[in-house]
């Protein structure tokens, strides 16, 4: 087996053409770098260089060889570098959970404030429900979660919350729909059409999710699905963002029922640990999300 000694000696002779400058350039003596050399030749079985004088000519095998050694000392001066930044920085990375209805906007601008402030972290953005973002929040899966808050239901969750905002929900249909032309929508009505429910959707309020037991009530995962089968039939309760945001404005209508005559709203919470909540970055992170969410 080779060692990164080895790689290294063999891509500075490669490079720079001899074991003198190598052995310059990366601060060792020369005969350590020809002892790199030919202790590598030997667990390959090949010649890496032909000497001729000071220069030190790559042959074949070598030139097929020296793209992957360039990458695996590229790799190695990085793992070194990131774990000497582990000393004054100990978070590496920081995980994220949204839900469907969490603004687009809102995990963009985080995402570009967390690359600004905080550089050499690495982002994830995990789509969960509310279940899984929860548990995962208590394994330490997870760092922050942005769901919609519903009562106390996390209190036995060992977790803490932040109240962000509202995002504003409506129903629609598509324009051809006889739903979007009947001036005195009852639930019943609605009821009686294909009801294309959101997955992540399907708890968030009772007033709303019993229209989930409707006969013709189809449960969606996809919210991209959702919205192209919402172009074609039923009807859905979704953000109103995300009518906007994936350029479906044109197709589709809200529609509004007399039995329902205010409107319909979600609050959105930022949810993490009480020991996330008092360290950096997650401290920051939430300070931003909290200053930074748009009604």
């Amino acid at each position: 087996m080779h060692s990164i000694d080895q790689v290294i000696s063999f891509v500075a002779v490669y490079d720079f053409g001899s074991y003198s400058a190598a052995a310059q350039i990366k601060n060792k003596s020369r005969a350590t770098i020809r002892e790199h050399i030919q202790s590598y030749e030997d667990v390959l079985g090949y010649d890496l260089f032909k000497i001729e004088g000071k220069k030190a000519t790559p042959t074949e095998n070598a030139k097929r060889l020296i793209k992957r050694a360039r990458l695996l000392v590229r790799q190695h001066e990085s793992l070194y570098a990131h774990g000497l930044s582990l000393l004054d920085n100990p978070v590496s990375e920081v995980n994220l959970c949204f839900d469907t209805v969490t603004p687009t906007y809102l995990i963009t601008d985080i995402d570009d404030y967390i690359r600004i402030k905080f550089p050499k972290l690495n982002i994830n953005w995990i789509h969960r429900n509310r279940e899984q973002a929860l548990e995962g929040l208590l394994s330490g899966e997870f760092d922050i979660a942005l769901l919609p808050a519903q009562g106390n239901a996390v209190i036995d969750k060992n977790v803490t919350w932040n109240s962000l905002g509202n995002v504003s929900m409506g129903i629609f249909t598509r324009k051809s729909s006889p739903l979007a032309s009947n001036n005195n929508l009852t639930i019943e009505e609605l009821l009686n059409d294909i009801h294309l429910l959101s997955e992540a959707q399907a708890d968030l309020d009772k007033n709303i999710t019993s229209y989930k037991i409707a006969p013709n009530a189809c449960l969606i995962s996809n919210n991209d699905l959702l919205l192209d089968l919402l172009c074609k039939k039923g009807w859905a309760l979704i953000p109103k963002f995300y009518i906007q945001a994936y350029g479906q404005k044109e197709k589709l209508v809200e529609i509004f029922m007399d039995e329902l005559n205010i409107g319909y709203n979600i609050v959105l919470s930022s949810f993490y640990t009480h020991a996330r909540g008092q360290e950096e970055p997650f401290k920051s992170i939430l300070k931003f999300a909290k200053e930074n969410f748009r009604q």
